[in-house]
C-alpha cells in the first residue's frame, strides 16, 4: 500500500482563512490522509509550509511548530537527499520541471508514491509512474486514490 505525497499548497490551505472553500477540502484531504496512514511528505514541503504560513502571517512559529509536529506524528516523512537532488535535476533535464516541483516528483517517484496532491501539476498527468491529482478540482475523490 503505497501513500499519497502532499505537496506544500494543500497544507498552506489548511490554515488559510482567506480561502474558505479551498480550507475546507484541504482540511477533509489533510486529516482523512492522516486517519488512514497514508499521508506523506517532503521535509521540502514541510519548510516551504513554515515558509508560507509565517511569510503571510497565517500562524505564529510556535502554532507552525505545532502543526508541523503533529504531521511528523503521523505521517511519512521523505528527506532531501542527494539522490533526490539528482534525481530532480533529471526531471528538470528531460521533462521541463521547475527544481521545486522536480523535487517533489523525485520525492515519489524514488520511494514508490504513485500520487500527488498539488495544484501546481496538470491534474491527471502522469510522469514514469507518478500522477498528479488537483484535489480540487470538482471530480476530486480522495476515497478513490485510497
Amino acid at each position: 500500500m503505497t501513500g499519497i505525497l502532499v505537496d506544500t499548497n494543500l497544507l498552506v490551505y489548511t490554515v488559510d482563512p482567506g480561502e474558505s472553500t479551498k480550507r475546507e477540502q484541504a482540511i477533509a484531504a489533510v486529516d482523512r490522509l492522516g486517519l488512514t496512514g497514508r499521508g506523506c511528505l517532503s521535509v521540502q514541503s514541510m519548510s516551504e509550509f513554515a515558509n508560507a504560513v509565517l511569510r503571510r502571517r497565517l500562524l505564529s512559529a510556535a502554532e507552525a511548530d505545532d502543526y508541523v509536529g503533529e504531521l511528523t506524528g503521523k505521517w511519512k516523512i521523505f528527506d532531501l537527499t542527494p539522490t533526490v537532488v539528482r534525481e530532480a535535476l533529471r526531471g528538470v533535464r528531460e521533462h521541463r520541471m521547475n527544481i521545486w516541483d522536480a523535487q517533489i516528483w523525485a520525492v515519489a517517484r524514488l520511494h514508490g508514491v504513485e500520487t500527488v496532491l498539488s495544484e501546481d501539476f496538470q491534474d491527471g498527468m502522469r510522469v514514469e509512474g507518478v500522477r498528479f491529482v488537483n484535489p480540487f478540482q470538482r471530480a476530486f475523490d480522495l476515497e478513490a486514490l485510497l
